[in-house]
């Protein structure tokens, strides 16, 4: 074995072949007793560098760091997806994965780069470029690759450091064909050649990339061809004696990837180098299959868009069609009649079975399955009597088929009112008694309410021409079960979501797509009857229909929570303590703020614990791994109001996998993963969701035009086994990938729609109603995400105010307030002169700077704490608002505070001062000079509270040693 150990910084990979040239030339004249001829160097080493010491400064230096500068202003940073989280720093560990393209591949790439007047490195780089494009969705893509920097004849026979560095950057956006795209990369290439005597180090030096441990600066992925002359030869002959060069195993990574290619006989063999604290050895290999695939298909139709171009292997894309993939579910139930069931057909059935057991409870009052059926038949039977007898407007003169609103606080009688106006053949639409007048008013109209169900007391305010409002319970009259003529295909009830254009949008849901969910729910979940569930939510979003419908449906018992004990967790443990449920259904923001209030234990139901309604952030994923073996299984559900409450489920492994990963399709349910131009989506590729089956809505109310944008034909229509002529999916928006194993992981949002507290935000509707008020001239929104919000994530308004009557933060609020729900009025108000803006003129919205302390929106006077004990209060409030300078007269919500963050106060605030504080004192008394009066009346004087307030304080400036001293 013959081994050189050479170090980078004196050779070069050009300087290997020049080395092994004159060693093959001295090894011959020793064997064949010849004296030594080597050719004499025209120059050393040491002439090159000062001649490009000389050469490289004044007007040539400026001239190419000025290209440079301009060729990577805002270069962002390559995000591919990875299979592990990004280390803090990079430790350069690594290894490699090869793949051999056969001739067929290279000789037609070489075809092509003939024909189209390239190189073979350039059309390789056009290449990895688009691969790179559509493995991370973006458009400006900045590869780096070595050049030899030998350009001049006097060093092609040195040994020595010449090569440079050079960054490729191009443009891959308004999905060019690739016969489009090679010609400007071709440009970029032949520029960077005529710049390439800047020293790498130096471009990095003067542009000053935000420099970041756990990456490269300028670029992340590096190509390069390995075409020096000799280089690559597999046998080395030394004078008869044939030395085959032996490939050590790679095990370190300069970057996040490195594609050698290099030209062979057979091919093109591609070895992919990657840092293994990123990439998993199979993400690699499939990323290699999809090269292949990508330049294959470049070289059967270069005139296709980059979009167009394939990735997916014919069997990658049949795993990925296929059931066992998760794509479908199709008629898992096992039955197709349920298109010919209603929802409360399901309910009427479990009556039938479980008469005598109890089926609702609220507060003190219980109810049996026979009880509820016959106070909802009584109610039904009255809806359509007030049809027959004329008692309706004239525009809607029958109950069935028609729209009926539901306003009522939690109680029995809203449970009997929703079964009522299904059971009469309507539609219902839950209306939340919180939401504005103005909200409420716009969706009756919208959705063309004929009746208004709701509470004496709640009457008045929403008292609307052409509504007929009912408040008595109709407890008289027939309790058998209403005849009436409905189909599955019918209209269940109408859920109305944030929309981007200022005004919430009806989303239409069936009574197939309902049963259909809630039978295949219960089948997973494997329901028994007896079973008791929580209803934690409003019934204006889904969230909660999985515990009631599911309960109804399988002779389970509905506990109806009250909204002050569902904010509360104490309150909600004791009751849980109380009444012991089975299965429970949160938003993860709302477990996440009540665990902060008592130990998960008293929280966790008997038997599933369902987190959906927005993303599950991995801090509360690991505090209920902490637990070990829980009681309970614990499920991410995923799924847009538009295909139903959800339509993909998983159940969370007890010792790892990411957050993200929600699972496979229920019973009848599609997903498709699609790209751009509705490609199907290789896995680990993020793509868009679409999702279709029997859940999927019926569409929009009175927006046909958003029902066409969103409900999209089938691309597979006709060419799948269950996808018939015409029919739908819903594009929703989110971006996900496929896992090896077929499961989806949800990786967030392609537009700006978020979701706060389970409630689904356009942020373009708060913009809106913004851009509305007479003192705001632009205005953006986004969704504040740090790392110290991770328990609530907020709202923040960024606005430009008219100079002539500027508003302040508490008049956007206030206006905001009176047009919005709660959960949509932004957090903190940000005054700028103007938005940032990009090159193209896009808002910047990394340039926003963060919402400082909320003093400026505040019109009362500060006033800082002034006793000890308000210090206490302060600091808490400090810790949950992330608001630095908090007065005593400041208002919790006016700082941006909302029910799950009073809850977490008022946990904390139990905790310190041994109090039984409920959440409704916050409510009552919002400032800290009033939630400390009312702590001292409870703890019996402000002298108790001062002492408690000074230990406190003490505690607080003990050292950590200080700490454990005194705790042994």
């Amino acid at each position: 074995m013959l081994l050189f150990t050479v170090h980078q910084i004196i050779a070069d990979d050009w300087s290997r072949s020049i080395l092994m040239r004159e060693m093959t030339a001295l090894y011959r004249s020793r064997v064949n007793g010849e004296p030594a001829s080597l050719s004499p160097l025209p120059i050393q080493y040491a002439d090159y560098t000062l001649w490009q010491r000389e050469f490289l400064q004044g007007e040539v230096l400026c001239a190419q760091m000025a290209y440079w500068k301009k060729q990577l202003a805002d270069l962002s940073a390559l995000t591919l997806p990875t299979n592990y989280p990004r280390p803090g720093v990079q430790t350069h560990r690594g290894a490699s994965q090869s793949r051999l393209l056969p001739k067929a591949v290279s000789d037609g790439l070489l075809q092509l780069c003939y024909k189209q007047n390239v190189t073979l490195f350039m059309l390789l780089l056009a290449g990895f470029q688009v691969l790179l494009m559509r493995y991370s969705g973006q458009t400006d893509i900045a590869i780096g690759t070595p050049i030899a920097n030998r350009s001049r004849a006097e060093v092609e026979g040195l040994i020595g450091f010449f090569v440079n560095t050079l960054v490729m950057r191009s443009d891959l956006s308004d999905n060019p064909t690739f016969l489009d795209l090679l010609p400007a990369v071709r440009q970029v290439c032949l520029q960077a050649y005529l710049h390439q005597d800047v020293p790498f180090e130096k471009v990095v030096e003067e542009i000053e990339p935000e420099r970041d441990l756990s990456r490269s600066p300028l670029f992340q992925v590096m190509l390069v061809l390995q075409n020096t002359p000799g280089a690559n030869s597999s046998v080395w002959d030394l004078a008869g004696v044939e030395a085959t060069p032996l490939e050590a195993e790679r095990t370190t990574s300069k970057f996040d990837l490195t594609l050698f290619v290099v030209e062979r006989e057979q091919g093109l063999d591609c070895a992919l180098e990657y840092s293994t604290d990123l990439f998993e050895a199979e993400t690699m290999r499939r990323m290699l299959s999809h090269f292949q695939t990508l330049l294959e298909g470049i070289v059967d139709n270069p005139q296709a868009r980059l979009s167009d171009l394939p990735l997916l292997t014919p069997q990658e894309r049949e795993r990925v069609l296929s059931s066992s993939w998760g794509a479908r579910a199709w008629h898992a139930t096992g039955s197709d009649a349920i298109q010919d069931v209603c929802l409360h057909h399901l309910f009427e059935q479990q009556v039938e079975r479980t008469p005598d057991t109890t089926a609702l409870v609220f507060e003190e009052e219980v109810v049996t399955y026979a009880d509820l059926n016959r106070r909802a038949n009584q109610l039904a039977h009255a809806l359509q009597r007030l049809s027959s007898a004329g008692g309706l407007p004239t525009a809607c003169p029958m109950i069935a088929g028609g729209v009926v609103g539901i306003c009522m606080l939690r109680s029995i009688q809203m449970i009997v009112a929703l079964l009522a106006v299904l059971k009469a053949g309507a539609t219902y639409l839950p209306l939340d008694p919180a939401f504005p007048q103005q909200r409420l008013a716009y969706m009756m109209q919208d959705a063309q309410v004929s009746v208004l169900l709701t509470q004496s007391d709640l009457a008045e305010r929403l008292a609307t021409d052409g509504v007929t409002i009912i408040t008595e319970s109709k407890n008289g009259g027939t309790q058998d079960n209403p005849s009436s003529v409905i189909a599955g295909d019918q209209l269940a009830y109408i859920i109305y979501t944030s929309g981007s254009t200022g005004k919430p949008k009806g989303v239409m849901i069936r009574h197939s797509s309902v049963v259909n969910y809630t039978t295949a729910m219960c089948q997973l979940l494997g329901t028994k009857p007896g079973w008791q569930y929580a209803l934690v939510s409003t019934l204006s979003a889904d969230l909660g229909n999985t515990a009631l419908f599911c309960a109804l449906a399988s002779g389970g018992c509905v506990q109806v929570l009250d909204a002050e004990v569902v904010t509360d967790a104490q309150a909600l443990s004791a009751w849980f303590e109380q009444h012991p449920v089975d299965v429970l259904k949160l938003v993860p923001s709302h477990l996440s703020a009540l665990l902060t209030g008592v130990p998960a234990e008293h929280l966790l139901p008997g038997q599933a614990l369902l987190l959906g309604g927005e993303a599950l952030p991995a801090s509360l994923l690991m505090r209920l791994r902490a637990l070990g073996t829980m009681r309970c299984k614990v499920y991410n559900h995923y799924g847009p109001t538009e295909t139903t409450i959800g339509a993909l489920v998983h159940a969370l492994n007890q010792l790892d996998g990411p957050a993200g990963v929600v699972g496979r399709p229920l019973a009848n349910t599609e997903v498709y993963l699609l790209e751009s131009r509705m490609q199907l989506a290789p896995t680990g590729v993020p793509a868009e969701v679409y999702l279709g089956g029997a859940g999927l809505g019926r569409g929009y109310m009175q927006r046909p035009e958003m029902t066409a944008e969103y409900f999209v034909p089938h691309p597979f229509a006709g060419m799948e086994p269950d996808a018939a002529a015409g029919a739908r999916l819903y594009r929703t928006g989110d971006l996900a990938c496929y896992r090896v194993d077929g499961t989806i992981e949800y990786l967030g949002r392609i537009d700006h729609q978020v979701k706060v507290r389970g409630y689904r935000i356009e942020l373009e509707e708060i913009e809106s109603v913004l851009q509305q008020h007479t003192g705001v001239c632009a205005v953006i929104c986004v969704l504040d995400t740090s790392e110290d919000k991770a328990l609530e994530y907020q709202l923040i308004a960024y606005v430009v105010p008219k100079q002539e009557r500027p508003p302040t933060g508490s008049d956007l609020r206030g206006y905001l307030q009176a047009k919005l729900p709660a959960y949509m009025v932004p957090s903190s108000f940000v005054m700028l002169d103007a938005l940032p803006l990009m090159p193209n003129g896009k808002v910047d919205r990394r340039a926003l700077p963060k919402p400082d302390a909320a003093r400026s929106e505040q019109e009362v006077i500060f006033i800082p704490p002034r006793t000890l004990a308000e210090e206490v209060v302060a600091d808490i409030w400090d810790e949950i608002l992330h608001v630095e300078q908090i007065g005593v007269y400041d208002n919790f919500f006016a700082l941006g505070g909302h029910s799950l963050q009073a809850a977490r106060i008022v946990s904390w605030l139990r905790d310190a001062f041994q109090v039984a504080l409920s959440v409704r004192s916050l409510f009552e008394q919002p400032t800290i000079d009033g939630l400390v009066r009312e702590i001292a009346k409870l703890r019996g004087g402000y002298s108790i509270i001062e002492d408690i307030a000074l230990i406190l304080k003490e505690i607080q400036q003990l050292s950590e040693e200080e700490m454990q001293d005194i705790l042994k």
